[in-house]
């Protein structure tokens, strides 16, 4: 927002982030849609009241559409009391449908997420690359009949009341031979059980960080603490995980800054998929003790590596050292199984654990149970059939990008289950929204991203039904053909979205 004559001017930049890009869902003519989604942004405080909004020619310039579907949105919007407008002043905000919905800035941050409105709002796209959509461990335990005695274990295993928030010991037990079998020598009172690795990511920067901290991050990142991230109101330093200089940079941040917290995925980095190596967890190491600032190792994503990584970074430090590990069964089992867990010194663990106890009073003991029941299984045939089925969609979906998007650019990932792919041109976001509208969703770089970088990127999760695949690169072939035609033909051409 740019403030013009003492009136606050939305740019067209505004207006499309707070729409978000899957405001062409659903049914219905393209205008419908249009004057929805901004209503919703003027609802929600995205667009707020008073501020003036970009001409209709310039926001369908800017959303691919014809001035014609802005021109009708726009007026649909203004007969609705949403909009004003007088003949040479424009076209502003009157204001919102209903009342306040709590932190404005940071709820309209979190609501421009395509991630979470494709969770939360239940409206995905016909064929979503933002998520994969892993089967092959449910099938395998679905066939095994690897839960037939959690009832059993409920009865035998959980205490009276059920409220244990570090966690039921039976299962730390259980994680405890799970990272030693990994080199990280474990005790229980340096394991607490979480709600997925999501809430591990919210107690430990409720922990270290207050608004205004700053904390060391990796760019680009997981949706998921970008979010988290922005939720607690730190200040970002940005590292580039891929970057060989990434300890020298540490150095100098940690030097010039004393940062609360420094967070780092060092094996299956999502997006990139790249593993950092040996000699640079080492350093990375030796940089957290020295300084004695918490360093979060973030190894959700680990076990999906296709190759044998590094030793984690905690196993270049003593065991009392201020280095923190995150780790989750929801990415190698199932992501509604919600278990995760934090590996920290004693104290730290503690005083999570006081955390935990006034978020949840612990996390679910059926759901422990589940987990201590697939534990077993897991080394022995669950990460087996899980590895395979990466490895199976990578090889496809190269094969597939190779034949309908051959100038499209990436690094082969090293694990995980994404594609983080260069665009010969243009931006990602803009592609991103083109996508949408041939009925695939992709992440943009510049949501993946602290700063806003990355803008030529886009991320596809990869590990999806192999027909469902298929058909999303298609698409999405014929999507950056059109795309790449109205570039060429000068932007906001109408062919780019056509009236539904």
């Amino acid at each position: 927002m740019v403030e013009q004559n003492g009136h606050l001017q939305a740019t067209a930049a505004d207006v499309v982030a707070s729409i978000g890009e899957r405001w062409v869902d659903g049914r219905g003519p393209l205008y419908e849609k249009l004057a929805r989604a901004l209503q919703e942004a003027v609802d929600h405080g995205h667009l707020p009241s008073g501020a003036y909004l970009p001409s209709e020619r310039v926001l369908a310039r800017s959303l691919f559409v014809s001035r014609s579907t802005v021109v009708s949105a726009y007026g649909l919007l203004r007969r609705n009391g949403a909009l004003g407008s007088r003949r040479g002043s424009g076209t502003w905000v009157c204001g919102r449908s209903a009342g306040r919905f709590g932190d404005e800035e940071t709820l309209g941050i979190l609501a421009r997420d395509p991630y979470l409105s494709g969770v939360i709002d239940e409206s995905p796209a016909p064929i979503d690359f933002t998520l994969p959509a892993p089967r092959a461990a449910l099938d395998e335990i679905r066939g095994a009949g690897l839960l037939d005695r959690v009832g059993t274990g409920l009865l035998a295993d959980a205490a009276p009341l059920g409220y244990e928030p570090r966690g039921l010991r039976s299962l730390r037990r259980a994680l405890i031979r799970l990272l030693e079998s990994r080199g990280l020598p474990t005790s229980e009172d340096e394991i607490l059980i979480t709600n997925g690795g999501q809430q591990a990511i919210s107690l430990l920067l409720g922990l270290f960080v207050r608004p205004g901290d700053e904390i060391v991050v990796e760019n680009p990142s997981y949706r998921g603490l970008i979010d988290a991230v922005l939720f607690s109101r730190a200040r970002v330093l940005p590292v580039g995980i891929e970057d060989t200089a990434l300890p020298a940079r540490l150095r100098a941040l940690a030097s010039e800054h004393a940062p609360q917290l420094v967070y780092l995925t060092t094996t299956c980095h999502n997006p990139t998929g790249s593993n950092v190596d040996a000699e640079v967890r080492r350093e990375v190491a030796r940089i957290a003790v020295e300084f004695g600032v918490p360093l979060v190792e973030d190894m959700v994503l680990a076990d999906l590596s296709l190759e044998l990584p590094p030793p984690p970074v905690a196993t270049f430090a003593r065991r009392s050292a201020p280095i923190i590990v995150v780790g989750s069964l929801s990415k190698v089992i199932w992501g509604g199984l919600r278990i995760g867990w934090i590996r920290a010194p004693a104290p730290i663990a503690s005083r999570l654990a006081r955390l935990k106890a006034v978020a949840d009073m612990g996390t679910s003991a059926v759901s422990q149970l589940v987990a201590l029941e697939l534990l077993p299984a897991l080394e022995d045939r669950i990460l087996d059939v899980q590895r395979r089925e990466v490895k199976r969609s990578l090889e496809l979906a190269e094969e597939l990008f190779g034949t309908h998007t051959p100038n499209w650019r990436w690094t082969r990932p090293k694990g995980g289950r994404s594609l983080w792919i260069r665009l010969p041109h243009g931006d990602g976001q803009d592609f991103a929204r083109l996508a949408l509208s041939h009925g695939v969703a992709l992440s943009a770089g510049t949501t993946l991203s602290f700063d806003g970088s990355f803008e030529p990127y886009v991320r596809v999760q990869f590990v999806q039904p192999p027909g469902l695949l298929r058909e999303g690169v298609r698409r999405l072939g014929m999507a950056w053909e059109a795309y790449s035609a109205g570039m060429a033909g000068g932007a906001g051409s109408d062919a780019v979205l056509r009236e539904s």
